[in-house]
């Protein structure tokens, strides 16, 4: 759901990082996305959902656990697309150690395998939670046609909704 990848060593550094980034959304945005982390029907206690103010369209994924998406993004996703969301970055979370760096949603990462892996963790995730399975792909969608993307980012966003389409799926 990558615009890039920060360095980090702990959790001030992503509390500074939010800061600059915007500062906190309001306590009615981050209820949406605690509420879209709790339709999960996760046992994890580790994740924590956050809120940026900010008018970029972006969610990223924190080696502690902590997940931030944008207010913007919230804005232009139902409930159950910001479930994906959560779901995704979730998937980076589950892979593999970050070794300190943030993942976004976007796929700006260089292993495209990331972001495919990500995305399968949350299409299953989303199956075994009872929610739509084309959530994800539909928010793909809508990200790929928010404002300030490069044609790159479009094309990956295009390419991964496709390819996790319900139809090409298997269950």
């Amino acid at each position: 759901m990558c615009l890039g990848c920060q360095t980090v060593s702990h959790s001030s550094v992503w509390e500074k990082w939010a800061i600059r980034e915007g500062g906190f959304a309001s306590p009615s945005s981050q209820a949406r996305a605690q509420a879209a982390l709790n339709a999960l029907q996760l046992n994890s206690q580790n994740a924590k959902v956050y809120v940026l103010q900010s008018s970029r369209v972006a969610a990223y994924a924190w080696p502690d656990g902590s997940i931030f998406l944008t207010s913007a993004l919230l804005e232009i996703l139902e409930p159950h697309e910001i479930a994906a969301v959560i779901a995704h970055e979730l998937g980076h979370l589950s892979d593999r150690p970050l070794s300190g760096n943030a993942s976004a949603l976007l796929g700006k990462s260089p292993h495209f395998d990331d972001e495919s892996r990500a995305d399968d963790f949350a299409c299953d995730l989303l199956y075994h939670s009872g929610l739509a399975r084309d959530a994800l792909a539909n928010a793909l969608r809508k990200v790929q046609l928010a404002p300030g993307l490069s044609d790159q980012q479009r094309r990956s966003l295009r390419d991964r909704a496709n390819r996790i389409t319900p139809a090409r799926m298997q269950f």
